[in-house]
């Protein structure tokens, strides 16, 4: 169907007027026997194949002007149900119509100009909350109170709570500080303590350790696997440093899920480590300060005429642990002592208990001393088992 059939419903009172040429293409085709397209053909046939070539071309003229007829009639009934539906249409329905088109146009018109932003898009981290995948059976690990130069461990269970196996690694926190708050730490320390920050001991004396349960050697980071609804246990060690006065010292275990992916964010479980070191505290009830202060002096007085001369000799235990001691007398460095002269201490081990004495049984033997009188020294030395304590006098005898 052409456009001119449909020009008329847009301007309905304008009659449409076509060029000859226009109609002579648009009329309907009349073919007669001067004009048949078969007639050239007709002189090559006789005469009674022209009769029947005419009929057949009469036949089909027919049928093709049926056709057009029947098309121009759908043609015109289409038209008449368009011309209604213009007819029925009113002019405030098309006013509210253009009326909507309008401010549909004004606000898109008041819309900003979307601009494409075609730079690459940032990754959202993805956060791993620890505590909801593990668990621990303690969220501090309290050694309490002990003796300088003590090797102690604890034991640290990791509970597998989630529904996959899970890697983990294990390391020490080695910021300088550690500051008391969102951490366990102010139950351990007193209140004058509180609100302040604890010395992180392992950045001090490096005193923390894991033990490689394969190998059985001491590590400073661990990585262990936990399958699911399992629960591993792991052996964290304190080596005690010297130190000279007691200390409190504080560390803290961070542990982390193993992941590669460098854009994960992870909040760390953080296990808090205390451990109250305390130094011997040993006097000897007749010591006498040295001049430069270095050495504690036990001075002591034989007579050459006698074999064997004894001494008891008091310590006192100040501290708030029980001692176990041993004697022993060495001679100075690069120093030459008394000739015929010689110390036992019998028994050489013994155990004081807190706030209580103790007494050092000494003999000492004078053999072959010359009519001069001299003076001998020797070192005292007191060492505490099960640590690497140690304490010296310096113990010089008279001769006389």
């Amino acid at each position: 169907m052409t456009i001119s059939q449909f020009s008329p419903l847009l301007y309905p009172d304008c009659p449409l007027k076509r060029s000859p040429e226009k109609e002579k293409q648009n009329s309907p085709i009349k073919r007669g026997k001067h004009e048949s397209p078969f007639r050239e053909k007709s002189n090559f046939h006789s005469k009674g194949g022209n009769e029947k070539n005419s009929s057949i071309e009469s036949n089909d003229d027919k049928n093709n002007i049926s056709k057009e007829l029947q098309n121009s009639k759908e043609n015109d009934s289409q038209i008449g149900t368009f011309k209604l539906s213009i007819k029925n249409s009113s002019p405030d329905k098309d006013q509210s119509r253009i009326s909507y088109i309008n401010s549909v146009k004004s606000l898109i018109k008041q819309l900003p100009e979307i601009k494409l932003d075609r730079r690459p898009k940032q990754v959202i981290p993805q956060i791993i909350d620890l505590k909801k995948l593990i668990t621990t059976d303690a969220h501090i690990l309290n050694y309490g109170s002990f003796l300088v130069g003590k090797m102690l461990a604890c034991n640290l269970k990791i509970s597998n709570i989630s529904e996959e196996d899970i890697s983990l690694d294990l390391s020490f926190d080695q910021s300088q500080y550690l500051s008391s708050s969102g951490l366990p730490i102010h139950k351990l320390t007193s209140v004058e303590q509180m609100g302040k920050k604890a010395l992180n001991s392992e950045k001090k004396y490096s005193c923390w350790h894991f033990e490689d349960s394969e190998s059985k050697d001491l590590v400073k980071s661990l990585q262990i696997f936990v399958e699911k609804e399992n629960t591993t246990e792991i052996l964290v060690v304190f080596k005690s440093p010297k130190i000279v006065k007691a200390e409190r010292l504080y560390s803290i275990i961070n542990i982390v899920k193993s992941a590669k992916n460098e854009s994960l964010i992870q909040k760390s479980m953080k296990i808090v480590l205390h451990a109250n070191l305390e130094t011997p505290m040993l006097t000897c009830c007749k010591e006498l300060n040295v001049l430069d202060g270095r050495l504690q002096l036990v001075p002591l007085v034989v007579k050459k005429d006698i074999g064997v001369n004894r001494f008891r000799i008091p310590f006192k235990n100040q501290g708030n642990f029980e001692l176990n001691i041993e004697f022993s007398i060495e001679p100075i460095p690069n120093i030459l002592g008394l000739a015929g002269i010689e110390y036992i201490v019998l028994p050489a081990k013994c155990s004081i208990p807190p706030k209580q004495l103790g007494i050092m049984n000494l003999a000492v033997k004078c053999i072959r001393i010359g009519e001069t009188t001299k003076k001998d020294q020797k070192l005292l030395i007191i060492r505490f088992n099960e640590t690497q304590a140690i304490y010296t006098y310096l113990l010089e005898t008279a001769v006389l």
